[in-house]
């Protein structure tokens, strides 16, 4: 982005809103300044030292709003969830009700059909999409705790990883596609948290093979989030070695990568 000049960057901007597969991509960006210019200019996809995962100082804790949504989330991963117990845990907290309820019955979310109660959600949407769209809750509501661009960003390009792993997951006909939705989500929960991964897992309501993910070991789900990482950063050393081990070709992953990009701008 500060490698060009003003008058370079409007002819490239021009020239892109003629045609609407275009993303932009605002590189080098350093400042919040920078980032707030470039998506005033129409960039959707960022990167540079901004987004980069700064030095853990100390980090904020889990507030008890979200640490209710985590208790949901707890209660769903039980063997045998209970559904009206779940309704209940939801129903507790008003402020949450309403987002829940708002949420999903968005067209990111539901689609046409309307849910008029907590109840009626839980029962129609079933443990696996509930438990998902808790964690997404989970994940937006830092942004009102830590108004910042970056935070923002941060979590748009979570969003945007998890639907891409989803989506990857779902091409290679994963039965637990929600779980490489989580994965891919989480991935960059330590630079929002600021916080390193033996202070934030234990706090995370997350499956054995999630969390020995996020910890760094290789897993199944490494390939799928190390390519979601080389699509965002456009990285095709990255690129090329894991959509060759997940056998998905280019033309597919720009599918996937506009699908997802417009999924998580459509939720923040």
């Amino acid at each position: 982005f500060i490698d060009t000049t003003a008058a370079e960057r409007l002819e490239i901007e021009n020239f892109s809103r003629k045609f609407e597969n275009i993303s932009l991509v605002a590189e080098k960006i350093e400042t919040e300044i920078e980032f707030e210019n470039a998506k005033k200019s129409g960039y959707t996809l960022f990167q540079g030292y901004y987004f980069a995962k700064p030095e853990i100082i100390e980090g904020f804790e889990i507030p008890p709003n979200i640490a209710l949504h985590y208790q949901v989330i707890k209660n769903l991963n039980k063997v045998e969830p209970n559904v009206e117990e779940i309704a209940e845990l939801i129903k507790c907290d008003m402020s949450l009700s309403f987002k829940f309820l708002h949420f999903i019955n968005s067209s990111a979310v539901n689609g046409s059909l309307q849910i008029n109660t907590i109840n009626q959600a839980v029962e129609i949407l079933g443990v696996n999409e509930i438990k998902k769209w808790m964690h997404v809750l989970a994940i937006r509501e830092i942004k009102n705790i830590i108004p910042s661009g970056r935070i923002e960003a941060l979590i748009e390009h979570s969003l945007t990883r998890a639907k891409i792993c989803e989506l990857l997951a779902k091409n290679a006909g994963k039965k637990n596609h929600e779980e490489y939705f989580l994965v891919g989500m989480f991935s960059l929960m330590d630079i929002i948290m600021e916080r390193e991964w033996l202070d934030i897992l234990p706090l995370m309501p997350l499956s054995e093979e999630i969390r020995q993910t996020l910890d760094g070991k290789e897993t199944l789900m490494t390939p799928y989030v190390k390519l979601a990482e080389g699509m965002e950063d456009l990285n095709l050393e990255l690129i090329k070695k894991y959509a060759a081990e997940l056998s998905v070709d280019y033309k597919k992953l720009s599918f996937f990568s506009q699908k997802a990009h417009r999924w998580s701008l459509s939720l923040v």
